[in-house]
């Protein structure tokens, strides 16, 4: 025999709650058990979310920058992002590993593509990318 830890005033609660709780969306489906809730109190999902376009690359090994760099590239570029910027540094008098591996990392088929422009700035320790319009 299973024992149960709830009692009648727990289950009777319970069965009201059932018949008041209703889902948030139908998602286009036609629900037949609940009416739907008034406008004011339902939630609405975001269309978009909100994404860092800038992406720092100082203190990082070559293999890890690029693993995070090909991760935000291709991130950004399914989003549909139009601009982002990659800090890569100047390093010590002007010799940066990152920086120089960049256009090479750019040349990749995966995401090169989908770049329109690149320029480097601030003093060549950074650069921006301008990304073509996703294709729908």
């Amino acid at each position: 025999m299973k024992e149960s830890f709830l009692t009648d005033a727990d289950l009777s609660l319970w069965d009201s709650l059932k018949e008041k709780v209703c889902p948030l969306t139908t998602r286009g489906r036609k629900n037949l058990f609940f009416k739907p809730l008034p406008s004011r109190l339902r939630v609405r999902a975001s269309t978009r979310t909100t994404l860092i376009n800038v992406l720092d690359l100082h203190g990082m090994t070559i293999e890890e920058a690029y693993q995070v760099f090909h991760q935000f590239l291709v991130t950004h570029q399914e989003y549909g992002s139009r601009i982002v910027k990659v800090i890569t540094g100047r390093g010590l008098h002007g010799e940066s590993k990152i920086k120089k591996e960049m256009p090479y990392w750019l040349q990749n088929p995966k995401y090169a593509t989908g770049i329109r422009r690149v320029v480097w700035t601030s003093d060549g320790g950074a650069l921006t990318i301008e990304l073509k319009r996703k294709k729908k």
